[in-house]
Formats: structure tokens, sequence, C-alpha cells
């Protein structure tokens, strides 16, 4: 089924179609400028994109009851609250979150990561992000901000958490004592 479809719009947003419990990204420069736009393409879909399907249903047959599907998160919205935290205080039956936050508002990837993979497995997740990190870590696919899909290179990279360098071989990292991660797939852009 799908769970959110936007097609020819007239504001800044890429084409997209969102399946039932998949975890979609955009990747881009202006998180939040998308971020805002599809927030008024879901309140006012007629005035702003020429097709809309949300949760399978046309524009033409949404009501505004239909639309608490959706659960906004957005660090500028919520006045600067953390994203973790946000995504905690969401309401049991909202089917799709729509996230936006910028690499420098990202206090623990890891933390938003884990709590989405075990919270929020059988949820869609719309992700807009200029963080690589955070898209590689959450989502199945990934968009660019003019619709076009970027790919995954699966391979084993180890990322020093220290000073955020990656390395392709454990050797490489520095002797001295630092947490790392290993990363299985890597967003080629």
């Amino acid at each position: 089924m799908i769970m959110l479809k936007i097609n020819d719009a007239k504001l800044s947003v890429p084409d997209l179609e969102l399946n039932a419990e998949e975890k979609l990204g955009i990747y881009t420069d202006k998180p939040e400028e998308i971020f805002d736009n599809i927030f008024k393409i879901v309140l006012r879909p007629k005035k702003y994109v020429k097709e809309f399907i949300l949760e399978g249903i046309d524009v033409e047959n949404l009501s505004f009851f239909s639309r608490r599907v959706i659960h906004f998160v957005s660090t500028k919205l919520w006045n600067g609250e953390k994203v973790i935290d946000i995504l905690k205080n969401k309401s049991e039956n909202r089917k799709l979150s729509i996230i936006s936050v910028l690499e420098k508002n990202i206090t623990n990837i890891f933390e938003i990561s884990e709590y989405i993979g075990k919270n929020m497995e059988n949820e869609s997740i719309l992700l807009i992000t200029n963080s690589k990190e955070l898209l590689e870590s959450v989502c199945d696919r990934v968009l660019d901000e003019d619709g076009n899909q970027l790919e995954f290179e699966e391979k084993t990279i180890f990322l020093d958490l220290y000073n955020m360098e990656e390395f392709d071989n454990i050797e490489e990292i520095n002797k001295k004592c630092h947490p790392f991660i290993i990363k299985k797939r890597v967003l080629i852009i």
C-alpha cells in the first residue's frame, strides 16, 4: 500500500512514493525548506500538488481527520527539542513520521537509529536531512532533492567516533583507544 505519494508539486519537493513500513530518505542541503514545503502540501494538497496520496487515499477523498496519521518531527517546529525526544512523544496511532533534521542538530545518530529500528519498524518514515550517516543507518532508499535515487554500496568501513574518520581496515585506526563503529552500507553521493 502507498503510504505517501507526492507528484508534480508547485513547491520545491521531489516527486516521491513511500510504501507502508518503508524508510525513505531525502538527502539535501536544505532539509528545513523541503520539510516546510511538505508540511504545506499536507495541509493544503489541492493548492500545491497535482497528485497527493496519503495512506492509499487520493487527495480528493482525504478528510482533515485522516491527516492524523502523520507525525511531524522537526527541531524548528518543536522549538529546539531533541529529535529523539520528539520521536518518543509520538502517539501510537501515527503510521507515518516525516522527520527533518540538520546534521549540526544531531546529538546521537546511533540513539535515533536504534530507537527507529526497535520502536518504529512497522511504520513508514520520510527522513529529510543533510546527514549522510543518519540516512545510511535508517533508510531503505534515498533520493536527492531532484528525486533521483541514490545508491548504497555494500562494504565494511570502520568509523572512528573520536574524530569521525572513516577507515577501510581496523589496523588503520590510531593505536589510541577510540570507540568506533562498523558500517556495512555506504551512501554514494
